[in-house]
């Protein structure tokens, strides 16, 4: 059990220290669409997460304290990812995909709501259909010039 919790810290931290960093370090911030890029990378990151926490919790290999109080830190950096989505400046040509990013972002938010307010066990894995949404979108973002 504690192994699989260390897992889950490590695969958080790494994911949400190296999203950002390696999209800054691939020269993405060099067009008008990189901070837009970062924050849904963010936020896909973030249901990948909550994809793997809800698969845990429903195999029954964390304790449901551990979901909450995981979750509940989940929640506060899915708050601080939409918050960047909305701050990102968004050309015309990136409408599309950034509605759809911050419609995912708000089921998103609720998902992660739910499983921090007690819904136990997860009914579904919510957060692999998110992440391929917010996936889809950030391929989908006008290319860099």
């Amino acid at each position: 059990m504690r192994v699989l919790s260390g897992w889950l810290v490590c695969l958080s931290a790494l994911a949400s220290a190296c999203a950002p960093a390696g999209v800054r370090a691939g020269g993405v911030l060099d067009d008008e669409t990189g901070e837009l890029r970062i924050a849904v990378a963010l936020l896909r990151s973030q249901a990948a997460e909550l994809s793997l926490l809800q698969q845990l919790a429903q195999r029954g290999d964390l304790p449901p304290r551990y979901v909450r109080a995981h979750a509940s830190q989940l929640e506060k950096a899915v708050q601080r990812a939409r918050e960047q989505l909305s701050d990102a400046p968004t050309p015309p040509s990136a409408r599309p995909q950034a509605e759809i990013a911050s419609a995912a972002a708000g089921e998103l938010n609720q998902e992660v709501s739910r499983l921090r307010s007690g819904a136990w066990p997860p009914e579904r894995d919510s957060g692999a259909p998110l992440q391929a949404r917010l996936q889809q979108a950030e391929r989908a973002l006008p290319p860099a010039p």
